[in-house]
């Protein structure tokens, strides 16, 4: 667990604010992907499939919203508010994976050239110390 919680905060501190911002995005897709979700009830509700509409605080909150918009919506509206969310719920997608890709592939290029230049001190500290120079044994560790 040690190294798992070490690795976290190497990438927290490689990746600074954006770490947050990330964060931050993982929550948009999740809520927005609620949101379509829970938009198709009232839907199912206008074309006939009914549900109960006492379903809870989740459903109290659709009906207060949807009212305060502007009362009952008819069935192009909804399909409209829905296909809008679900857009916004798909260009939040594509930009967190786009941007995780990218700072993954960042994240790694950065430990490999640690790792690169580490061996190479090592090695050249061996190659000296072979020739019978004097050389740091506490940079290969």
């Amino acid at each position: 667990m040690n190294l798992y919680l070490q690795l976290l905060i190497d990438i927290i501190r490689y990746l600074r604010w954006k770490f947050a911002a990330m964060l931050t995005l993982m929550f948009l897709v999740g809520v927005t992907e609620g949101l379509s979700v829970i938009l198709l009830l009232p839907l199912f509700s206008q074309i006939g499939i009914s549900y109960s509409a006492g379903s809870g605080l989740a459903g109290d909150l659709l009906h207060q919203a949807l009212s305060a918009i502007g009362g009952s919506f008819g069935l192009s509206s909804m399909l409209v508010i829905i296909v809008g969310v679900a857009a916004l719920q798909a260009v939040f997608f594509i930009a967190l994976h786009w941007w995780m890709t990218s700072t993954s592939r960042s994240y790694k290029r950065h430990r490999q050239s640690q790792l690169f230049r580490a061996y190479h001190v090592c090695s050249v500290g061996i190659r000296i110390a072979k020739k019978g120079r004097r050389t740091d044994e506490r940079d290969c560790q």
